[in-house]
């Protein structure tokens, strides 16, 4: 797969290898969490199972997830930073100031 060794970094002084996170993926993740504790409630009332978990676990999964997501998405953004990319959540950043420098442009007119 010739994405792979575009994601494939090489740290010079210890001459090992790894692969960087994508923005996507973190998503992903995150979906398919949620969407299998979703399915796991759906069997377990479907099968009038009693839920061992429903007391606390909902909101523990929501808050894991949170954090994940959190931490995730700092060390793509950095790991983004490090290679010259523009994290997703810069992007608004970047058109807003492109639209002041237009906008100033118009002025001179």
């Amino acid at each position: 797969d010739s994405d792979d060794s575009s994601n494939k970094v090489i740290i010079p002084q210890q001459r090992k290898q790894y692969y960087m996170w994508r923005e996507e993926q973190i998503e992903q993740f995150t979906y398919l969490i949620t969407s299998g504790e979703e399915k796991r409630q759906w069997i377990l009332n479907d099968y009038e199972f009693k839920d061992p978990c429903s007391k606390h676990w909902p909101e523990e999964l929501r808050t894991r997830i949170r954090q994940f997501e959190e931490s995730a998405n700092a060390l793509v953004k950095e790991m983004y930073r490090r290679r010259g990319w523009i994290h997703s959540s810069d992007h608004q950043q970047y058109a807003r100031d492109a639209s002041e420098d237009s906008d100033s442009d118009d002025d001179d007119f």
